[in-house]
């Protein structure tokens, strides 16, 4: 089933009138969804202990699908204008510059780590390679 019309000018449409939000309005509205979402996450350990788990997992797909899609998307259209915040500008940098670090730090890791697996396999192959020799040699 199919519905009727092309969705996308509607969300052109709704996208630009999120955008011509002021910046507070907007935040509100990036708010509201994970107002919703994070408690019913929550919910889902309760829906659970009363032995409904396949309920409870499908609740949790969805308030995580939402919170993903949604927030995500509504994020993305009102970021500009919470960059006009200034402690919000401010937070951001410092997000930014964490999550950055981060990045290096995991990355000086999964590198070295990267290192110590090929020195581990040409070991294992210059072990390989002595008992293959030694057996020859007999």
């Amino acid at each position: 089933m199919q519905l009727p019309g092309n969705p996308k000018p509607r969300l052109r449409y709704l996208r630009r009138q999120i955008g011509r939000l002021p910046p507070y309005p907007a935040l509100f509205l990036v708010v509201g969804p994970l107002a919703v979402v994070e408690p019913l996450k929550l919910a889902t350990i309760f829906i659970a202990g009363e032995g409904h788990w396949i309920t409870s997992a499908l609740v949790m797909l969805f308030a995580y699908a939402v919170s993903l899609f949604a927030t995500h998307w509504l994020f993305v259209v009102v970021k500009p204008k919470l960059l006009t915040l200034r402690w919000f500008a401010h937070l951001w940098a410092s997000f930014v510059r964490l999550r950055d670090k981060a990045r290096r730090w995991v990355g000086k890791r999964r590198s070295r780590a990267d290192f110590l697996a090929r020195g581990a396999e040409a070991s294992r192959i210059d072990a390989a390679a002595k008992i293959v020799a030694k057996l020859n040699l007999n």
